[in-house]
């Protein structure tokens, strides 16, 4: 074998090492990708798991911020207006608080403008029913403390919590907002007229 011939064979011999290099390092490339995918896989997933997590500790705020409202109005169904044993503010101010919560967290002015409505028709009708006179000589005072109480029982049955569970359930426009605060004003207004009062701001507004 002369010189040339031993040149042909070092770079054939080279040749194969530098491919086995190669295969080596494309096996060793490989398992780095299948590795990369593995882990870009389990963060994946576990980004899917903290959106989901973070989306039901949301739905569980809304939760609470509703049922807080509603049970606080809850709460004022059954007072006793007429002949309060207790005092009626704490209650008052409970459920002003909440429902402000309520108004912030849905965040439209169409809402928060009805809601502050219906609570003044419900302040001022509690002060109509706070004000009733029962005679201690009715035969029947628990039928009058019922007749004196039912307006205020009535609108927050059916204006405050009807509606709210109809919009949580349905959500609702703009339009039938402003139609249910424009009720409320009218409703407000007719109690103030009857017992000739004047709009002092007595009526726990709660929109600023």
């Amino acid at each position: 074998m002369d010189v040339s011939d031993w040149i042909a064979v070092a770079a054939t011999v080279i040749a194969l090492v530098s491919g086995g290099l190669a295969l080596r390092a494309n096996h060793h490339a490989a398992e780095a990708n299948d590795k990369a995918d593995k882990a870009n896989g389990i963060a994946e997933r576990a980004n899917g798991i903290a959106d989901e997590a973070l989306k039901d500790a949301r739905d569980a705020r809304e939760a609470a911020i509703w049922d807080s409202a509603l049970e606080a109005l809850h709460g004022l169904v059954n007072f006793n207006y007429a002949m309060p044993s207790k005092d009626v503010g704490p209650y008052m101010s409970s459920v002003r608080f909440r429902l402000m919560a309520l108004a912030d967290h849905i965040d439209r002015p169409a809402v928060a403008g009805w809601l502050e409505e219906a609570w003044k028709t419900a302040s001022v009708l509690m002060r109509e029913a706070g004000e009733a006179r029962i005679d201690p000589g009715e035969k029947d005072i628990p039928g009058a403390l019922l007749r004196a109480n039912a307006p205020v029982a009535d609108w927050v049955v059916q204006a405050l919590i009807g509606n709210l569970r109809f919009m949580r359930a349905n959500g609702i426009t703009d339009e039938k907002a402003a139609e249910l605060e424009a009720n409320a004003v009218d409703i407000t207004q007719g109690v103030r007229d009857r017992n000739d009062w004047q709009d002092d701001g007595s009526a726990s507004p709660f929109r600023t």
